[in-house]
């Protein structure tokens, strides 16, 4: 088992603390000195605080001023998994939509046009 540096501060006093603890190297290690309840509390507290700052990432509002509906949140939390961080890119399907969204109907009638002669 390691130990690993862990530091506080509190800058309105400048006072500085650095302390080595012991959470052991693996799950097994960690339940192993704090048992398995402990373990699994720590867990399900931190999982919630990333869950809360993921639904919060969904609820702002885009640069178009649109704002995801309490489903489409729920929804994307269903495919959220701890751990893992989500793609920042758009999808291919966003991407189209976005330039789409800013030409008439004889632009995107053009571009259609180019694109199937161009296969």
């Amino acid at each position: 088992m390691t130990a690993i540096v862990v530091e506080a501060k509190i800058p309105s006093t400048e006072q500085e603390v650095s302390v080595e603890y012991d959470f052991g190297d693996t799950v097994e290690e960690a339940i192993q000195i704090f048992g398995a309840d402990v373990v699994f509390s720590n867990f399900k507290s931190a999982c919630t605080v990333t869950l809360q700052g993921f639904m919060r990432g969904q609820m702002k509002v885009d640069k178009e001023g649109n704002a995801k509906s309490d489903e489409e949140i729920a929804a994307a939390v269903a495919g959220w998994t701890p751990g893992q961080r989500a793609s920042r890119s758009k999808s291919k399907g966003e991407k189209l939509k976005e330039l789409l969204a800013g030409m008439d109907e004889s632009q995107i009638a053009e571009l259609l046009a180019e694109a199937t002669a161009a296969e």
